[in-house]
């Protein structure tokens, strides 16, 4: 009977031991599982920090680049307006150099014939060469 006594104490004594180390178990578990889920949590929002930053980075470059592609953009099309300027400043003068020279050379074609047909007075021979007989 003192046996069977100590042997109902020993397997109560083991059964409450084995409880109370189930429990420290769990609680030890879920506090790991806290930690990690904290770790996670901060893994992923340091994660989200580096994209948010190198997001931020590249809209930085991405609006450097599109201010340094306007400013090169504006300097070509002033480049080329001034280059169309010069060409067509170049292209009126030579049109007005060609216009008067034109004018020249009309005046002195018509200088030319008149003397021919003898109507101007400073070449008197002229009216009675017979090539230069009316039609």
């Amino acid at each position: 009977p003192d046996l069977t006594g100590r042997i109902d104490a020993n397997k109560a004594e083991s059964e409450e031991e084995v409880a109370r180390l189930r429990t420290e178990m769990r609680e030890l578990e879920e506090k790991r599982h806290a930690e990690k889920l904290e770790q996670w949590s901060a893994e992923e929002q340091a994660a989200k920090d580096d994209a948010a930053e190198e997001r931020r980075q590249f809209e930085e470059e991405k609006a450097a680049r599109k201010a340094d592609f306007d400013k090169k953009a504006l300097a070509m099309e002033a480049d080329f307006e001034k280059k169309a300027l010069a060409k067509k400043t170049k292209s009126d003068e030579r049109f007005r150099v060609w216009g008067l020279e034109a004018q020249r050379y009309a005046w002195l074609s018509a200088r030319l014939a008149a003397n021919a047909r003898g109507v101007c007075d400073s070449n008197p021979e002229a009216k009675h060469d017979p090539r230069n007989a009316k039609s």
